[in-house]
């Protein structure tokens, strides 16, 4: 868990300085719950990470997370979770709300391209 906080405070202060940041889609990685897809661990971590980014980063209006499912033994697919975040204005409090997972797929077949050298 450790990790995790310092990964999190590390973004979070590389983007501390970007006052007008609104909409944000980061690839981060925790490894150790991407392979797992039993109980969704990786879904907590990143929701975490999202409530923990709104809550230093106050112009922030969504971050989205980039993550790989596995979908057989050898393919997998690219998804972003995201959240919206509502910032309460009565006790500053932060609410995130899940919107639903986009992808983008894995190429059946890859082309091969020449490089000129």
């Amino acid at each position: 868990m450790t990790n995790i906080v310092s990964i999190q405070s590390e973004f979070a202060h590389a983007f501390g300085p970007l006052t007008s940041i609104r909409d944000l889609r980061i690839c981060i990685q925790f490894p150790e719950y991407d392979e797992t897809d039993c109980l969704e661990p990786w879904r907590n971590t990143r929701r975490e990470c999202a409530m923990y980014l709104a809550s230093r980063i106050p112009t922030l209006k969504r971050v989205g997370f980039e993550y790989r499912k596995r979908t057989g033994t050898h393919r997998y697919e690219d998804n972003w979770l995201e959240y919206d975040i509502e910032r309460r204005k009565h006790d500053g409090g932060v609410e995130l709300f899940e919107l639903v997972p986009s992808w983008y797929p894995f190429p059946e077949l890859w082309c091969p391209v020449s490089v000129a050298v």
